[in-house]
């Protein structure tokens, strides 16, 4: 995610999804009741039930913006800066401190907060959270980021009731990111852990801390919160929203025509081929838009779908993987990368709310070489690959059959299946066109529409060809937290938490990456010159087709006085200040 690589297909819950909301630094500041005419945010879901409330089992995105509302994370951010800082809202550490080899932080904790039921959240809840996190029978996606991606950190343990004590096996230069933790209450559950991944909490969590508490779930229908009024960081103190409602909708489309006409408030990233009719009702609504944080991309699974396996073993030593019969070939994913039309795609599938992209960083990231251009539209590059690779075209003249290919047997069409969130209408689109697009260059193409979550397993369980993704950056940005899991045998674990989906593998580039993450002193222009290595070197290798950044967009009702986004993912970027809204019966 981390505060990890989002992936808001397949998800992975950031590990400061509980900081959504900061400003200043804390003073003794005290709310002692919720404003009874707050009125209610409301949100339309159109991706499905959570599947937890549990904040060390998230990797949905319903699950991830609930559990942000409902619990403390272990570092709070500066809502001025954006960059993690002490005695924040949200955040438990009130200072820290490095050792001068940095590789131990110790965190000193606010005293005095309390869960909803009354207990001092202490280092001891810090502690069973990470215990918890690498204990692998409570199977925590968030385990990989730590225990396998190329993770630094040794030890987190509690050395009094508010002291934390962070050790990590080198300096790293992504070690705020990494300790994150989304804190959980560790008398809720079983001091062994045996209980955390089946607990009824899980989806009936009665013990929490945030501006809101849990009210409801009702399966196939809404998510409901209350306000806290006993939550000490409300920016005025009080938490003026009477409560947050999460209500399924049926797709993108139904959820933007219900927002229009005000029965819901509030919309996170609306689809493109909607934001002309948000900004035709600009009369009724605030827009925010903003240089966006997120990208779609073609992943292509590299392993061997009917025998996936994981990219190390219990020590940590590289497991042989088998090959995809079409993927496994760097030539057909080049030939793939050649014969997609991303402008044509971008404009027709995406309305031009987006911008091509090179390779794997965003254009907007410190670390991107401005200089690497994309891969070139070239069809007729693109077919000379395929006969290269042993795909040459059949009797009929357009189809493509293996003969002499490196991994399929020959007579094996040059076919396979593109998965998609169906919900969502631009993926849907995007699909579409990326089919057509292959069949003019001799691929034959199934698209396959799934719901979000069976989407998630399927990827994860790397039972697949290939599937249509958006990731999103850290938050704080940093490449170091984004790129090892994607691209490293590491983080391809199978199963929940698996990040390198496509079982991509190049010592190179992961050396590479481990240079840049521990840099000495972290100058940003020397880790930026690694990460730009790795960047082409991914360009070549296309174990996923780059094709564009999404613009990013946030959209209120003029009745919810008080929404003032930030340009960050979201959370916290739309969410930051909820607890300071006022939801009102008409726009004045």
């Amino acid at each position: 995610m981390h505060n990890t690589l989002r992936r808001a297909l397949i998800c992975v819950p950031i590990a400061l999804a509980a900081a959504v909301l900061f400003a200043a630094p804390l003073g003794n500041t005290v709310v002692t009741h919720a404003d009874p005419g707050g009125g209610t945010v409301i949100e339309g879901n159109f991706a499905g039930d959570p599947k937890t409330f549990n904040p060390l089992l998230v990797q949905d995105q319903s699950s991830q913006l609930i559990t942000g509302f409902l619990f403390p994370s272990l570092l709070g951010v500066d809502a001025k800066t954006g960059g993690f800082a002490p005695n924040m809202p949200g955040g438990l550490a009130l200072s820290w401190t490095v050792s001068d080899d940095s590789k131990t932080y110790t965190i000193k904790l606010r005293q005095g907060l309390k869960w909803s039921d009354g207990k001092d959240i202490t280092a001891q809840d810090v502690q069973y959270t990470w215990d918890a996190t690498i204990d692998p029978q409570v199977g925590s996606p968030n385990s990989v980021l730590w225990t396998k991606n190329g993770g630094t950190i040794d030890s987190i343990k509690a050395t009094d009731d508010y002291t934390v004590e962070v050790k990590f096996s080198s300096a790293d230069c992504t070690a705020l990111n990494n300790i994150g933790l989304v804190v959980v209450p560790a008398h809720i559950y079983k001091a062994d852990h045996s209980d955390v991944a089946t607990s009824a909490y899980n989806t009936n969590p009665t013990v929490t801390w945030g501006p809101f508490k849990f009210q409801e779930f009702v399966p196939s229908e809404r998510v409901s919160l209350v306000a806290n009024p006993d939550y000490p960081d409300a920016i005025d103190k009080t938490v003026k929203p009477e409560g947050f409602i999460y209500k399924n909708v049926t797709n993108q489309t139904v959820s933007v025509d219900q927002f229009i006409a005000g029965e819901s408030n509030i919309f996170d990233t609306p689809p493109a081929s909607r934001r002309a009719d948000i900004a035709k009702a600009s009369d009724t609504i605030n827009i925010f838009k903003y240089a966006g944080d997120s990208w779609e991309h073609l992943v292509l699974n590299e392993d061997d779908p009917s025998n996936p396996q994981p990219g190390v073993d219990k020590d940590g030593k590289p497991v042989a993987q088998g090959h995809h019969p079409l993927f496994g070939d760097v030539r057909v994913r080049q030939a793939i990368a050649k014969g997609l039309d991303v402008e044509a795609i971008i404009k027709t599938g995406v309305q031009g709310e987006a911008t091509r992209m090179a390779s794997t960083l965003l254009n907007t990231s410190w670390a991107h070489d401005p200089n690497l251009k994309p891969i070139a539209f070239d069809q007729a590059a693109a077919k000379k690959l395929l006969d290269d690779a042993g795909f040459p075209v059949g009797p009929d003249g357009k189809t493509r059959v293996a003969k002499g290919a490196k991994y399929a047997k020959d007579g094996t069409p040059l076919k396979f299946t593109l998965i998609y969130f169906s919900s969502n209408a631009r993926r849907t689109a995007v699909s579409q066109i990326i089919k057509s697009q292959l069949e003019d260059i001799g691929f034959q193409v199934d698209l396959s529409g799934m719901d979000f979550n069976t989407q998630i397993d399927t990827v994860n369980s790397e039972k697949y060809d290939a599937a249509i993704e958006v990731l999103g950056t850290t938050f704080p940005a940093d490449p170091g937290s984004d790129l090892n899991g994607l691209y490293t045998p590491g983080g391809d674990v199978l199963g929940a938490g698996n990040l390198n989906v496509t079982s991509y593998s190049n010592p190179q580039v992961a050396d590479l990456l481990d240079k840049a993450r521990t840099v000495p002193g972290c100058a940003r222009d020397a880790r930026a010159k690694l990460y730009q290595q790795a960047e082409k070197i991914l360009q070549d290798d296309e174990p996923i087709i780059y094709l564009y950044s999404l613009n990013g967009e946030y959209d209120a009702l003029k009745t919810v006085k008080g929404f003032d986004p930030k340009p960050w993912p979201s959370p916290p970027g739309l969410y930051w200040n909820i607890d300071s809204w006022t939801v009102v019966q008409k726009a004045s």
